[in-house]
């Protein structure tokens, strides 16, 4: 199981949805655990960005990122680029409390599609080692 968790982490996107499928909620917790790793402390009060990285782990490998936004901001009555500033402001963020992991992430500049693919190995690496009991959440990581 662990090679397969590995795989997952590593590549782009492998969808085992199979498994995850009951665990939506526990790596909603880890995203959120993710993001607090990052100094992003506050969850939003509109449109709800781990589900951003949520429809990337669980929809089919090939629905497109630019889909995936569109659903979003269809579902919660926004435009995209709404969800793409936010998303911006977000990053900035990220950006002031840890700025060597910004510019090893965004060498290119930022851009919101590679934010939610970025997020969402670092949740799955960070799930994985929850799962080998290592201690991989400085902030207590999420109740199981």
């Amino acid at each position: 199981m662990l090679v397969i968790f590995h795989y997952f982490a590593v590549c782009d996107r492998i969808v085992i949805y199979h498994y995850f499928e009951g665990r939506k909620k526990i790596v909603k917790d880890f995203t959120i655990c993710v993001l607090r790793q990052h100094g992003v402390i506050r969850e939003s009060k509109g449109v709800d960005y781990i589900e951003l990285v949520d429809m990337y782990l669980f929809h089919p490998r090939d629905m497109l990122m630019s889909k995936i936004f569109k659903d979003v901001a269809h579902k919660y009555g926004v435009e995209k680029k709404i969800i793409f500033c936010s998303l911006r402001g977000i990053a900035q963020t990220m950006r002031r409390k840890n700025p060597e992991w910004y510019t090893q992430a965004f060498s290119k500049g930022f851009d919101s599609y590679t934010f939610v693919k970025i997020i969402s190995r670092e949740v799955m690496v960070t799930y994985c080692a929850y799962l080998e009991e290592q201690e991989a959440f400085p902030c207590g990581g999420p109740e199981v």
